[in-house]
């Protein structure tokens, strides 16, 4: 008797549990669900955020921006932060960045992302970006020099002239997927020098050796004051047509 009046008690109690549950769960497709909107809000409260995530937040790349997140990866620290000017950012930059900086900020004015390790303007000329780093990488040809301005452009370099271009100028980034062709050097007018001389060797109009001797010659120029037209802009047409190669899928 004492154990079915136990029974039934505690079979009560169960249910007022649940009938309280059932009063207090908020409306939904079925009793207590809650909508996806506070699902996820409850997860992001509960699981713990990295760095990268809340970086990631506050970052001012567009979606899916591959070739702007390898520039960050490889300049390390280069998430952009609201708030910190260029000068600021260029404070306690090496000379060397920081007068380079300073030039390219007299020609275009203030960047379109700062962050403590690089500054990046978007669409400013020909150039779809062009970025200045904090980080000198040296560089001996065709003198000893550190590369730390980066110019891109929209082209399409051919599959059978990539070897090419990395025998010719080792700081020459060209990007099949995107179908862009960078280059990571001293100055701008270095920069377009190599570009100009990268379009001659994929055209056929020089080979790799000759650009090679023509670059090292017109460099030794413009450091005695000459100039050269190759050094001055772009001599070529950037592309305006899809110049992207996605490549395919292996079924």
């Amino acid at each position: 008797m004492a154990n079915d009046m136990g029974r039934t008690v505690g079979v009560g109690i169960v249910g007022l549990g649940l009938l309280a549950l059932v009063i207090s769960a908020p409306a939904g497709d079925e009793l207590g669900a809650q909508t996806p909107r506070e699902n996820a809000r409850d997860w992001e409260q509960l699981a713990p955020r990295s760095q990268d995530a809340d970086a990631d937040r506050r970052g001012g790349a567009a979606p899916g921006d591959a070739a702007a997140d390898a520039m960050r990866r490889e300049a390390g620290e280069s998430i952009p932060q609201p708030g910190l000017s260029a000068d600021a950012a260029i404070e306690r930059w090496p000379e060397l960045p920081q007068k380079s900086a300073q030039k390219l900020l007299e020609k275009y004015g203030p960047p379109d992302e700062v962050s403590a390790s690089m500054l990046l303007w978007h669409n400013k000329g020909p150039f779809r970006r062009i970025v200045v780093f904090r980080e000198e990488i040296p560089h001996e040809f065709p003198r000893p020099h550190s590369d730390l301005i980066y110019h891109e452009v929209d082209y399409r370099v051919p599959l059978d002239r990539f070897d090419d271009l990395a025998r010719f100028d080792g700081s020459l980034k060209p990007d099949r997927t995107a179908g862009r062709l960078g280059v990571r050097g001293e100055s701008e007018e270095m920069n377009l020098l190599s570009l100009n001389l990268a379009n001659d060797v994929i055209r056929g109009k020089r080979s790799v050796e000759s650009a090679r001797k023509f670059l090292a010659r017109t460099d030794a120029l413009a450091q005695a004051g000459k100039s050269s037209p190759y050094m001055e802009s772009l001599l070529f047409r950037v592309g305006s047509e899809k110049l992207s190669d996605p490549d395919k899928a292996i079924k």
